[in-house]
């Protein structure tokens, strides 16, 4: 699925970085995040019920071997890939 083929392109050895951010939106009693993971060459969004480090891992994998960049947000901050 689209998935796989995310991972796929996001563990190539010429991808290096990855940006990542986090935004919140409600409506009603409904909060979602929409998350954004910009590489290199394509930008792929997800939107999710959690802000949690989980989220992250499964975009990008706990091994990622590049650089993920953030804005240094609490959560980010304390969420380092190894």
């Amino acid at each position: 699925g689209v998935h796989d083929q995310w991972r796929s392109l996001v563990v190539r050895p010429d991808e290096g970085r990855v940006n990542i951010d986090e935004t919140p939106n409600k409506r009603g009693p409904l909060k979602t995040w929409l998350w954004a993971f910009v590489a290199t060459t394509f930008t792929v969004f997800a939107l999710r019920l959690t802000r949690k480090a989980e989220e992250l891992y499964a975009h990008v994998g706990q091994e990622f071997p590049g650089v993920v960049g953030c804005d240094r947000a609490k959560g980010s901050r304390q969420n380092k890939l190894t």
